[in-house]
């Protein structure tokens, strides 16, 4: 490569480049997250595999899902992305020729893939189909462009080619090169005119055969666009390719052939070598700050608390919490299971947003576009099996067949006793890249279903089990309250059922669950439901429980007369009540029936608990 470029330190700093970007990919923005908000459907069946090559474009989908597949090895990923990327720039710059500034030129699709690789939206496709965009350009334009007449041979050869891997789009950006390259060229101009029938008769011909047209090209843009914060990136990506062909075709053009002293042209090597090497220091620079203006932080930072919520790391989950406010209502969900098993949430559940009231702890629409793993977690960690199989299979059919969807199916299955049902969830597991081993622990149970009870987790599911199936997909506290049926005693349930009736300010339905406070082993009254239990004393005159059979903490009495003394005594001026109390008593549940939670970090918790101190 030192001898094809026009110097010898391009491929060493082009190189760095690249070694940068494959740390930034790896510690940055953590492939892993991609999983969670770009999983791509794969199995390495047969069956799969012809599904994605009887259709033009197809192909380069099944090539994405495959890589996709790699973002469960991080460190894989990344070299492979990063590949990707450094391929890309030298297929860019051979393509085109030794052209002045082709070491900028050639940069800028790649810049402009990073810039989308920040966004966890993002589809291999789009790299896989300029790879493959430039493949075929660099070997029409390094091969066959002198040969004469043959190459518009070669031109409708390697069109069909791409036309079948990778769609439509790619065939017009590549015709495109084709065109303006005769255009340019110094030969018979009126060859473009050629190159545009070959294209022309080429997409009537798949048009005929697969009903493919120029309308669905820009439908497809369309329906990129709506992914991209930048919505306008993709049309930048095509068209960089386009435009980077043009400057260096132009620059060829016009190339001056005015012959220089060998000591004027020492010189010019000297200054083109200093330019070069400038170019290249400014580029790592100006894709640095790209990234820092594309890379959305607080984005990451949310699909690190499902990330680690998936992976039952709780208090990872309640760290990432407290360094962000305005969570969706998947990583409330997230945060309140971290704080439940914990033992967090009698004491700290107002230390977090608690905006969504109840449906923070379970979704209540089936069509809701947030992500549906979370209470297909939920409902199998309550006992309600068949509403956690109607989750997973409500996720399946939005998400594909996800491994961790199909797992937690398994789970539930299993736990159920519904075992031609867990062997077809384990069959479709078994035909996923890295679930193997897995597959194999959970076959086990399948051949001696005596050995569930012996399982922690599958046994836990079992205990909790609802002995008749909960189909009631919106109402949360009726299903709560069938799930603390008297035959299990479901804590978890009766738990979320009472912090829900709290969150909606549904004082009657409080009362109630709180009268079997007994019956869940409490001897003593968590500083949450005694909150509440104060609360409600202030607005009934019957007492739901002898409180003399509980102990509890007296402070907690004090520390409401404090508040309500301070709520009456700043009641006429709102703004400075809302502030004083939130540092406080921001923690507790008379807040946050008073006051919306605060839209920023001033009187946050930690000065709240400074205060304390």
């Amino acid at each position: 490569m030192k001898h094809l470029t026009r110097h010898q330190s391009t491929l060493i700093y082009v190189t760095l480049f690249f070694l940068g970007f494959f740390i930034y990919f790896l510690y940055i923005v953590n492939p892993p997250l991609f999983l969670l908000k770009n999983y791509r459907e794969f199995f390495t069946d047969i069956y799969f595999f012809k599904k994605y090559f009887y259709f033009p474009g197809n192909p380069t989908e099944y090539l994405s899902r495959l890589i996709t597949q790699l973002y469960n090895i991080p460190i894989l990923a990344s070299f492979t992305i990063t590949f990707i990327l450094y391929s890309v720039y030298w297929l860019g710059y051979f393509s085109f020729g030794k052209a002045k500034y082709n070491l900028l030129a050639s940069f800028i699709p790649v810049i402009i893939l990073i810039a989308m690789h920040n966004d966890y939206n993002h589809s291999l496709k789009f790299d896989i189909e300029i790879l493959f965009t430039l493949l075929i350009s660099f070997t029409y334009f390094r091969f066959f462009k002198d040969k004469g007449l043959y190459r518009f041979l070669f031109y409708s050869i390697l069109l069909c080619l791409l036309y079948y891997f990778t769609g439509i789009k790619t065939v017009y950006l590549f015709s495109l090169l084709a065109i303006i390259s005769e255009l340019f060229s110094k030969g018979k101009r009126y060859f473009s005119i050629v190159i545009l029938i070959e294209t022309l008769i080429i997409t009537l011909f798949f048009n005929h055969f697969f009903f493919i047209s120029y309308k669905d090209v820009f439908k497809e843009i369309r329906a990129i666009q709506n992914i991209y914060a930048l919505w306008f990136l993709p049309f930048l990506l095509y068209l960089s390719v386009l435009s980077t062909f043009i400057f260096s075709a132009c620059l060829n053009l016009h190339r001056s052939t005015i012959n220089q002293s060998a000591e004027n042209a020492n010189n010019k090597i000297l200054f083109l070598n200093f330019k070069s090497l400038l170019l290249l220091l400014i580029i790592p620079v100006l894709t640095a700050g790209l990234c820092y203006a594309t890379f959305n932080k607080q984005q990451k930072i949310k699909l690190l608390v499902q990330y680690f919520g998936r992976n039952k790391d709780w208090n990872k989950v309640l760290e990432l919490s407290r360094k962000y406010d305005f969570f969706d209502r998947t990583e409330i969900i997230y945060t309140n299971r971290a704080l439940y098993f914990t033992g967090r949430i009698y004491n700290d559940l107002f230390k977090f947003n608690q905006d969504m009231a109840s449906n923070g702890l379970l979704a209540t629409k089936l069509t809701s576009f947030d992500e549906l793993v979370p209470d297909q977690e939920m409902y199998l960690d309550l006992g309600a099996l068949s509403l956690s199989i109607i989750w997973g299979t409500e996720a399946t059919n939005v998400y594909g067949a996800n491994p961790y969807v199909l797992k937690n199916l398994t789970k539930a299955y299993l736990a159920e006793g519904c075992i031609k049902e867990s062997r077809k969830m384990l069959n479709l597991i078994d035909h996923t890249l890295f679930n193997r081993k897995w597959v194999q622990q959970y076959r086990k149970f399948i051949n001696d279903t005596t050995l569930i009870n012996t399982d922690p987790e599958l046994g836990r599911y079992r205990k909790n089990q609802a002995h008749a199936a909960i189909i009631s997909k919106t109402a949360i506290d009726y299903n709560l309250y069938l799930l603390t049926g008297k035959s299990n005693y479901n804590k978890m349930a009766y738990d979320y059922l009472m912090i829900s009736a709290m969150l909606d300010n549904n004082m009657k339905d409080f009362a109630v669950g709180l009268s079997g406070l007994k019956f869940f082993g409490y001897t003593h009254i968590p500083r949450l439901y005694f909150e509440g239990f104060i609360y409600y004393s202030l607005i009934s005159e019957k007492s739901p429980i002898n409180i003399e059979e509980f102990t509890y903490d007296q402070g907690i009495i004090d520390e409401f007369k404090a508040f309500q003394k301070d709520f009456l005594r700043l009641k006429g001026n709102p703004e400075e009540a809302k502030r004083y109390l939130f540092s406080r008593y921001g923690d507790t549940y008379w807040y946050y029936l008073k006051f919306p939670r605060p839209t920023t970090n001033e009187g946050s918790i930690e000065v709240k608990e400074k205060e304390r101190e």
